[in-house]
C-alpha cells in the first residue's frame, strides 16, 4: 500500500474525505458535490505522485483496478508511455 494519492502532478493534492462514509474519498472537488449523497467531507492535504511515479518504482502490474472517484483517467494516461501493460485493467 502507498499513502499518496494519484494526480497530475507530485507534491501535494487537496483530498476530501467523506465524514460519513469513511472508504470514500477523492480529488476532485467537482466530484465530491456529485458523489457524496449529501455528506460532509472534510478537506485534508496528501501526498501525491504520478501514476507513472509508480510504476516506475514497482513496474507495471499483471492485472490493474482501477477505481479512484472521478480521476481513473490518470492510471491510463500512466500506462501511455509504457512498453509494457495489464493483461487485464478492471
Amino acid at each position: 500500500m502507498i499513502e499518496a494519492a494519484i494526480a497530475e502532478n507530485p507534491g501535494e493534492v487537496d483530498f476530501y474525505v467523506n465524514k460519513s462514509m469513511s472508504v470514500w474519498g477523492t480529488i476532485r472537488p467537482e466530484f465530491v458535490e456529485r458523489a457524496s449523497l449529501g455528506y460532509p467531507s472534510q478537506l485534508v492535504r496528501l501526498k501525491a505522485l504520478t501514476f507513472a511515479q509508480v510504476l516506475m518504482k514497482y513496474g507495471v502490474p499483471y492485472h490493474l483496478k482501477i477505481y479512484i472517484e472521478g480521476a481513473d483517467l490518470l492510471c491510463l494516461e500512466g500506462l501511455m508511455d509504457q512498453p509494457d501493460r495489464p493483461s487485464c485493467i478492471y
